[in-house]
């Protein structure tokens, strides 16, 4: 993989939740632990293009199933209270890990905006993450049903990139625009594909539920090849909370599980190791 794509993607992964961690500072830490899988590999390539699928197989409320997270956007579906959504999100320039970053602090001309929605969408500005925009629409996805996502860039202009975010299902029916968003900065790659598994329902009992999605079809555009390119390898990770009830695994080809909560255990591909 790219040598700082883990890094980079690491903590944009941890921080690409719909609702900010620091809205929990105050509050225990029972949540069940993020897992996430890196898609790759990607060797000096300029990354235009990335798509893959979900099929959430456990779910639970006020939990987040990212299908693409890469650089300064993601997507993916929720449960959020019982709502079946579909987000998208684009970051404006900043840290993305900055809790503290208000979205009105950022000044008119420098702020993303969205330069097309699809009807039932909505649009809102977020901040608390690093500061940008957000898309999503209740799309009634349902338990194990694939939904796939597809986020390509483009230029807008002399000084902004344009992110446009695609879905195919829930049911029938081939490819269509969510949403573009434009942002100020010149992006050149999207870097990894990043895709992961996230409770923020940090109740008493949130933990003790299992939380499972399977990832597949994860493919990449670049410059250098012009056409869909499948990424096979994976690479299984966690963020820092200490427990041990995590797993990830390969179901298929180039189709991956990853499994947090309960009593699961890791018994599949070991924490930081690589599958084919």
């Amino acid at each position: 993989m790219k040598g700082n794509c883990m890094g980079r993607a690491s903590a944009l992964a941890a921080f690409a939740a719909f609702l900010a961690l620091g809205a929990y500072a105050d509050v225990p830490d029972t949540r069940a632990r993020s897992v996430h899988l890196y898609h790759g590999p990607y060797v000096g390539e300029t990354v235009t293009a990335l798509r893959g699928s979900v099929a959430v197989s456990e779910v639970q409320t006020n939990s987040y199933y990212a299908i693409i997270n890469c650089e300064r956007a993601y997507c993916g579906v929720q449960d959020l209270q019982g709502h079946r959504v579909f987000l998208f999100s684009v970051w404006e320039p900043g840290d993305p890990m900055d809790l503290k970053a208000k979205e009105a602090a950022v000044a008119a001309e420098d702020r993303a905006k969205v330069l097309y929605l699809a009807e039932g969408f909505e649009s809102a500005r977020f901040g608390h993450e690093g500061t940008g925009v957000k898309v999503m629409s209740d799309i009634g996805w349902k338990t194990g049903e694939v939904v796939s996502a597809w986020i390509e860039l483009a230029p807008d202009g002399d000084s902004r990139t344009a992110f446009t975010c695609r879905i195919k299902g829930p049911g029938p029916g081939d490819w269509r625009k969510v949403a573009t968003i434009s942002t100020v900065g010149k992006v050149a790659s999207l870097g990894c594909a990043v895709s992961f598994v996230e409770d923020f329902w940090r109740t008493p009992e949130s933990a003790r539920l299992v939380r499972r999605a399977v990832f597949s079809g994860f493919e990449e555009q670049t410059a250098q090849s012009g056409g869909w390119t499948p990424l096979p390898m994976v690479k299984f990770s966690a963020d820092s909370l200490p427990v041990d009830s995590i797993d990830a695994g390969k179901v298929g080809p180039g189709a991956f599980f990853l499994q947090t909560g309960g009593d699961t255990k890791n018994v599949n591909i070991p924490l930081w190791g690589v599958a084919r």
